[in-house]
């Protein structure tokens, strides 16, 4: 509906077929769709790629307003400071439950090891 457009400063994308948009603002669209549905829980699959920094925050900030769960699959460390859990899941295995600073620091020496680096 053009009221979920406006709300994310999309509305001239009304008159537009959806394969004349870019990857990034098709993307962004079906994000756009799903939000309007207003589902109980939202389960979102690296819902930031192929979007420019402007529209990464605006989504982040629409995100950071929802009342509803979400489940966020994402390799983009950054942005899971905004969730209240974090599931550390390697090779299908839950390696740590809990919030950002309880997994975080063991996530981030572990990818470091792997890498080979140290800071």
């Amino acid at each position: 509906s053009n009221e979920i457009l406006l709300q994310f400063d999309r509305l001239k994308w009304s008159d537009q077929l959806a394969h004349n948009l870019s990857q990034g603002q098709r993307h962004f669209l079906c994000l756009i769709a799903v939000l309007a549905m207003k589902p109980d829980v939202i389960i979102l699959d690296e819902p930031y790629a192929g979007l420019d920094l402007p529209t990464s925050l605006q989504l982040r900030h629409e995100l950071n307003k929802l009342s509803q769960q979400i489940v966020m699959i994402t390799h983009n460390k950054d942005i899971l400071v905004d969730f209240d859990r974090i599931l550390w899941i390697d090779n299908g295995k839950i390696i740590k439950d809990g919030s950002y600073e309880n997994v975080m620091p063991d996530f981030e020496e572990e990818m470091q090891r792997r890498a080979n680096v140290s800071y």
